[in-house]
């Protein structure tokens, strides 16, 4: 027999490596249900993929495989905004 024993996990960091088309700054945040985690701010007429974070998701009350949506917004609305990596850490 193998006992395991599983410590529970409060929160999962996480960054993103973001950019924007031409200027304002591009904004990323992780949400799972009702619960949105805390904003990552990217820097702002930022053109070149750059790593920004770390932002946090609380997920003391979650339980078993879970669906995060990855939510990427860009500042002025005028101009895309760009993700093309995430990354996370339990905490």
């Amino acid at each position: 027999n193998v006992w395991l024993r599983f410590v529970p996990m409060k929160s999962l960091a996480y960054c993103a490596r973001t950019k924007v088309e031409l200027t304002g700054r591009a904004d990323m945040r992780l949400k799972t249900g009702a619960t949105d985690g805390t904003t990552v701010q990217g820097t702002p007429d930022e053109t070149a993929y750059a790593w920004h974070g770390p932002g946090t998701i609380d997920v003391s009350a979650l339980s078993g495989w879970q669906t995060f949506e990855v939510q990427l917004a860009h500042t002025t609305g005028s101009y895309n905004a760009y993700i093309d990596k995430a990354v996370g850490r339990m905490t």
